[in-house]
Parts: C-alpha cells; sequence; structure tokens
C-alpha cells in the first residue's frame, strides 16, 4: 500500500499542484498532462486497436491515480475553465525510465552486443504496430508554442519540468473531443 500512497502523492496531488501554479503564473497556459495508456487496464486482443472512447477499467494503484490525475484536470477545465489536454501515450521514452520497457531494453541489448563483437541482435515479434509522437508534433496538434512555452515558464521562475507547456490558441476551454469529453484531442 505503500506504493499507492506515492503514486497517489505523485500523480494525482502532483497534478492538482502544477495546475494551480499554472493557473496562477501563467493562467492563459495549456497544460498537457501526461497520463497513461494503463488506464484502460487488461485490454483483450479483439479490443485493439483502441480507441479514446474505450472503457477505462484502471488494473493497479499506478493506472488508478493516473486515472485520478485525469479527473482532477478535468475538474480544473470545469471549474476555472483552464486549458488542459490529456494524452494517454501507450509508449514512453526518456532519461530515468526503467529498463525493463522497450526502448532501453532494446539499447542495453545493443550496447551488449556490441560489446561482444556482434552487429545485430534477436528481437521478436515486430508485427505489433507503435506510434511515437514527438512534442513538437503533439504541440502542433493541440495548437501551442514548445518554444515560447518553455521560454515564458521559464521567464516565471518555473523551471522546465514544472512550467505550463504551451499557451491556448482561440477558445479559452479546453480541447474538446467528438464525445464531448474535455481535455482529450
Amino acid at each position: 500500500m505503500e506504493a499507492a500512497a506515492e503514486y497517489t502523492r505523485v500523480n494525482v496531488l502532483g497534478t492538482a499542484h502544477l495546475l494551480d501554479a499554472a493557473h496562477e503564473v501563467v493562467p492563459e497556459a495549456r497544460v498537457v498532462l501526461v497520463s497513461s495508456a494503463e488506464v484502460y487496464g487488461i485490454v483483450r486482443e479483439e479490443d485493439l486497436p483502441l480507441s479514446e472512447s474505450f472503457a477505462t477499467a484502471p488494473a493497479n494503484p499506478y493506472s488508478t491515480s493516473k486515472l485520478e490525475a485525469e479527473l482532477v484536470a478535468r475538474e480544473a477545465v470545469r471549474t476555472r475553465q483552464q486549458g488542459v489536454v490529456i494524452a494517454r501515450p501507450f509508449n514512453h521514452i526518456g532519461p530515468g525510465q526503467s529498463p525493463t520497457f522497450v526502448v532501453p531494453a532494446l539499447v542495453r541489448r545493443m550496447l551488449d552486443a556490441t560489446a561482444q563483437g556482434l552487429h545485430f541482435i534477436m528481437v521478436g515479434d515486430l508485427s505489433t504496430v507503435a506510434t511515437s509522437v514527438t512534442f513538437a508534433t503533439w504541440c502542433a496538434r493541440i495548437g501551442c508554442s514548445p518554444s515560447g512555452a518553455a521560454r515564458r515558464g521559464l521567464q516565471r521562475g518555473l523551471g522546465p519540468r514544472r512550467g505550463p507547456v504551451g499557451r491556448r490558441r482561440g477558445d479559452p476551454q479546453a480541447h474538446q473531443s467528438k464525445s464531448g469529453d474535455a481535455g482529450r484531442p
């Protein structure tokens, strides 16, 4: 249960604090909340590929905390019209990522193979198709400016990991999907 409490502290309370700070310091900002595809829970193969309207069914404390963070963000949209976009990516890459994830695992295998003088690695079934979206691509889709956002956040004393992600253009409401869910593209 200790891990569950930590997930709640970081994901739910962290989201609330970040949204409050962004609203106070840069109220015109559009915040991108990076949730997780884990909020969909255990998915049957026949349900693939998933759409954003697929029912959520968190299956562990981590995914539950991510869905709760989404609820906090939706409340900020509803009560104060804060600009929020919620993303539920399937694959993340970046510093500090667990070596059990696909990209760090492949990099480790490539480094090990190179050290052994090999020029290849064995891989399993590559038939699963995954889509990677860069930050710039995502910002272009939702109408924000990554360089402008970072610059404004730093000028206001917010670090690059704590600052707002972008600014709203046009409608002050969060992005509305066809299903009417605030915050999802």
